[in-house]
């Protein structure tokens, strides 16, 4: 993802918290090493920014794979942004 595109990203969800793929390469994968094959992952705090995070990948063309309460969901290679809302 282009440095341009996280901008207008972080602009779209001033409130997210959204780290990229430089951030992601320094926490621990967990189990599986693909947990953070994304080019970002982004956390929107409340349903109103899921809608605007999915509307954004719609207009670039950007694939998107939500994970969220455990279900184990990988994320591909490339432009692929992972959105999850914590549970409780």
């Amino acid at each position: 993802m282009s440095n341009g595109l996280l901008s207008s990203l972080r602009a779209t969800l001033p409130d997210a918290s959204i780290r990229d793929n430089a951030e992601l390469a320094t926490r621990d994968p967990g189990f599986d090493a693909r947990n953070f094959g994304a080019s970002a992952l982004v956390r929107p705090r409340d349903t109103t920014s899921v809608a605007a995070l999915v509307k954004f990948c719609a207009e670039h063309g950007i694939g998107l794979v939500g994970y969220g309460v455990e279900e184990h969901h990988y994320a591909t290679v490339g432009q692929t942004l992972i959105e999850t809302l914590d549970a409780g």
